[in-house]
């Protein structure tokens, strides 16, 4: 049986989880300055919350309102109507449990129809298997090579951009 979920607008009382992930391994891919504490995310929420440029959400069991991970929209362009989002079970018992695509499906309702949106885009670590694997089953189209775009463990990585645009999935629809 499917894990039922919902997302919601982030609220200061998830931070202390929010840093959990964010300096776990759930989060090595994220491009954050690791580690986080729980000042530095209070800070955050206090700079971005409200903020039309960014739209951060907490993803919650239904069953018993634990807190599984986090979804948001950064990099918000009204005028040319597009956004990167990013996406992190936190919660490992949570893999694997098609989670991620059921988050993204809501994604592209809410972003597509709810905010006419026309774009969203996304950065993938050209490691992270499991992920482009997701990305592209759910329509995704892989845009570009961004070689040695980040730095992690001492080293230069390279990157995938993708994409889906409001056309592609609504094809899909």
């Amino acid at each position: 049986m499917p894990v039922e979920f919902y997302l919601r607008d982030v609220t200061e009382t998830d931070l202390p989880k929010r840093v959990e992930w964010i300096n776990s391994d759930a989060c090595e891919r994220m491009n954050i300055a690791r580690p986080v504490t729980l000042k530095e995310a209070q800070e955050w929420f206090a700079r971005n919350h409200g903020s039309n440029k960014k739209k951060h959400f907490t993803i919650v069991d239904k069953e018993n309102d634990r807190l599984i991970g986090i979804f948001g929209f950064t990099d918000i362009d009204e005028m040319h109507k597009n956004a990167n989002c990013y996406l992190v079970i936190g919660e490992k018992e949570y893999l694997g449990k098609k989670i991620s695509l059921r988050v993204f499906q809501w994604a592209f309702r809410k972003f597509f129809e709810e905010m006419q949106y026309n774009r969203i885009y996304g950065i993938i670590d050209e490691d992270n298997i499991p992920c482009l694997k997701m990305v592209e089953s759910l329509g995704f189209v892989r845009e570009g090579y961004l070689r040695q775009q980040a730095f992690r463990n001492g080293n230069f990585i390279n990157r995938y951009l993708y994409a889906m645009l409001k056309e592609d999935w609504e094809k899909q629809n």
